[in-house]
């Protein structure tokens, strides 16, 4: 089963253990690598898990700048300059990361301001094993959002995920629900799932123990 575990993954050899704390050290330096690789030692960590029904009608999303978002299925999808960003923003590791998602079939996709990356969500598309625990045959799972810094606060994290829910109604008619796991304290990205159509479903707690982690399920609301 694969384990999200934010920028971290359980690795299957000691060697790719070695080049992710590299590339972790070239992105944020000796120290901040210390703290990060120390918070997966031993965490506990609450999330919400949020839902989407995708048969239940929706008001839409108007974002504050005029955006368009881009599916992307494959590595070769993706533009240089996309690459640059994604890589000034998690190193090498950040675009091995990306890789391999697309090799588990997931898809990433973009929002663009004219010619400028904006933003951008992952789907992982079922079977989805990939959320701390398998997700029902008709549940898709977001995950791993990001909006660049001087597009925040227009709207573009929920306009990507309508997007989303745009394309799954239409390209995968099997899939009913969007799950989300977001951390309880990140209040923006609550607020923005909800402004996309997402309920909280459930408070859930997640224990990371030498890197490896596990989610347990908690009492639906």
């Amino acid at each position: 089963m694969r384990v999200r575990l934010g920028w971290w993954y359980t690795a299957n050899s000691p060697m790719r253990k070695v080049r992710i704390a590299n590339s972790l050290i070239q992105t944020y330096g000796f120290r901040k690598t210390l703290r990060i690789v120390a918070q997966n030692l031993l965490l506990f960590k609450r999330y919400y898990r949020l839902e989407k029904d995708l048969q239940m009608p929706e008001d839409r999303v108007e974002p504050g700048i005029p955006v368009n978002i881009v599916p992307i299925v494959s590595s070769l999808g993706l533009e240089e300059k996309v690459k640059e960003r994604i890589r000034a923003l998690r190193g090498d590791y950040g675009l091995n990361q990306f890789k391999e998602r697309f090799e588990w079939g997931d898809m990433l996709f973009i929002a663009y301001l004219e010619n400028e990356l904006v933003g951008f969500v992952w789907l992982g598309l079922p079977p989805v094993t990939n959320a701390g625990y398998a997700l029902q045959n008709d549940e898709a799972l977001t995950y791993d959002a990001w909006t660049f810094e001087p597009y925040r606060g227009q709207r573009v994290f929920p306009t990507i995920k309508q997007a989303i829910s745009d394309y799954l109604i239409e390209k995968r008619p099997d899939i009913r629900y969007i799950v989300s796991h977001v951390h309880t304290k990140n209040k923006p990205s609550i607020a923005g799932n909800q402004r996309a159509g997402y309920t909280i479903a459930s408070r859930e707690l997640t224990v990371i123990c030498l890197g490896y982690a596990r989610r347990f399920r908690g009492r639906r609301k």
